[in-house]
């Protein structure tokens, strides 16, 4: 812009003889002069001013052309970096429209399996309703079929109550041989469970020579002895050998625990099988027991509670430790077994009956 700027020609009026009036004065010529010289003088001021314009001209255009390099160079800056941009959510695009429609065809997938499902149910649930119509048919068919029967069947019975009374008399004929097989079956299960109390009193005696086979209670022996799992599991439970056999048993409990107290050869096992707390066993080697009480006091927070009568010992130890046995279902046969076996050990067991505590022992 500042070089298209001309500047103007500095043109000074001519002033010749021709030109110049010849009636002019000195005065006149003298004021034209100076008028003269005052736009020269004004010529140059408009020079200078045109001069200082083009240089601020030039200025202004370098500076215009540093703002708009620099302003291209942000702006591609800019829209490279929204390129990138716009790059990658397109990738991000793309990818979740191919992960939407893989979603898409395991679902027509799913849809297909879904529908051939269906359509089998559909199939089946007809054949089974044409079944079911077909079979209540055949049901309607045989109900009448039974009922003519029976109608048929209450004729005859009416024309042949004789023949009934002697089917009668024949079942109480053979109702009669059924109670007298029924009789010997009995004889002869209670033959086979002296002979099994024989056997284990034999296997008792073989054991320990010297045991005294009149003190034991066959009954609880024949109970127990019926089937020999109840003693391998016994035995297993117990961690006992096969020798350590069930002597006598009763249903009693101890500590705040319902279970069952054995006697065997060589210990007084307490077993109670709680589903939810664990098996409790607890095991006491008969050499070990120094004196059994019967009935003793219940001695708890200071008051003595009365205690049921002939259902409670109290098995104490060498140590001084002392077991409460209570509920016993029998426990004189338990008494007279332990004092049985003690004395073929050539062990003795102090026997003690109830006695009143003392106020210090009730205090």
């Amino acid at each position: 812009v500042a070089d298209a700027i001309e500047e103007p020609p500095l043109t000074l009026p001519s002033l010749t003889r021709d030109s110049l009036p010849r009636s002019l004065t000195i005065e006149q010529l003298q004021q034209l002069f100076e008028s003269v010289f005052d736009k020269e003088e004004e010529n140059k001021v408009l020079h200078l001013q045109i001069k200082i314009l083009k240089d601020s001209l030039r200025e202004a255009e370098n500076s215009l052309s540093q703002w708009k390099a620099k302003t291209l160079a942000e702006i591609k800056k800019n829209c490279g970096e929204r390129v990138l941009v716009s790059l990658s959510e397109h990738e991000e695009v793309v990818a979740k429209i191919k992960r939407l429609e893989e979603e898409r065809a395991k679902w027509e997938e799913e849809k297909q399996k879904s529908q051939e499902l269906l359509q089998s149910a559909i199939e089946t649930l007809q054949k089974d309703r044409v079944a079911f119509f077909h079979n209540r048919q055949k049901a309607f068919e045989a109900l009448e079929l039974a009922r003519l029967k029976l109608e048929t069947e209450k004729q005859l019975n009416k024309t042949t109550q004789q023949e009934c009374q002697v089917l009668v008399k024949e079942r109480d004929a053979q109702e009669k041989v059924i109670h007298l097989q029924n009789e010997e079956i009995n004889r002869l299960v209670k033959k086979i469970e002296e002979l099994t109390v024989q056997e284990l009193l034999k296997t008792q005696t073989s054991v320990s020579p010297s045991f005294d086979s009149s003190a034991i209670n066959p009954k609880s022996l024949s109970h127990r002895a019926r089937t020999a799992s109840f003693t391998k599991a016994f035995q297993s439970r117990c961690h006992f050998p096969s020798s350590e056999v069930v002597v006598e048993w009763s249903a009693c409990s101890w500590n705040g625990s319902n279970g069952t107290l054995y006697i065997t050869l060589n210990h007084v096992v307490f077993e109670n099988p709680n589903l939810f707390r664990g098996n409790t066993l607890l095991t006491l080697p008969l050499l070990s027991i120094a004196s059994i009480q019967k009935d003793p006091p219940d001695v708890k927070n200071g008051k003595t509670l009365p205690a049921s009568k002939k259902t409670c010992m109290q098995v104490q130890l060498k140590t001084g430790q002392s077991y409460m046995f209570s509920s016993l279902t029998n426990r004189k046969e338990l008494i007279i077994s332990l004092k049985a076996l003690a004395q073929n050990k050539n062990h003795s067991i102090d026997i003690q009956k109830h006695s009143v505590p003392s106020p210090e022992q009730q205090s």
